[in-house]
């Protein structure tokens, strides 16, 4: 199968919206060596469909209002598993509204705010989101 770079000079391609996604979703992408060793390079064209598929999920789960369909409160009834929701305070991809709607329905759902970081708060504050799974697992 044949591979296509992930940032194609024409800007309309579907590769090129994926990239100025990716590099929404990190508050600092320059400054993040990770965040380039993960997401740079090549993508085959598997990859690209398994993102499309990602995408078209998150579309489905999270419409309107963004990230926070009307019927989550239902769908997440009766969900007793513990949960942490992490959110970083430079996230531009979820608004802090939905963290607190979402924490509203998940009865007991415990929150990490992560300062500094911003949606993927796994690949720039590493050490801070791995303190908050570690002490929630504890």
């Amino acid at each position: 199968m044949p591979v296509s770079p992930i940032a194609p000079a024409n800007q309309s391609h579907p590769l090129s919206r994926h990239r100025r996604h990716l590099r929404a979703t990190g508050a600092d992408p320059e400054g993040t060596p990770e965040f380039a060793k993960i997401y740079s390079g090549e993508m085959t064209y598997e990859q690209f469909e398994a993102l499309e598929d990602a995408r078209s999920e998150t579309a489905c789960i999270g419409w309107e209002p963004y990230m926070y369909p009307p019927t989550l409160p239902q769908r997440l009834y009766g969900v007793t598993t513990p949960m942490l929701l992490v959110w970083g305070t430079r996230d531009t991809v979820m608004p802090r509204e939905c963290v607190d709607a979402y924490q509203t329905a998940l009865s007991g759902a415990k929150e990490a705010t992560i300062a500094g970081g911003g949606h993927r708060p796994e690949i720039k504050r590493e050490d801070k989101f791995s303190r908050a799974g570690n002490e929630f697992l504890s």
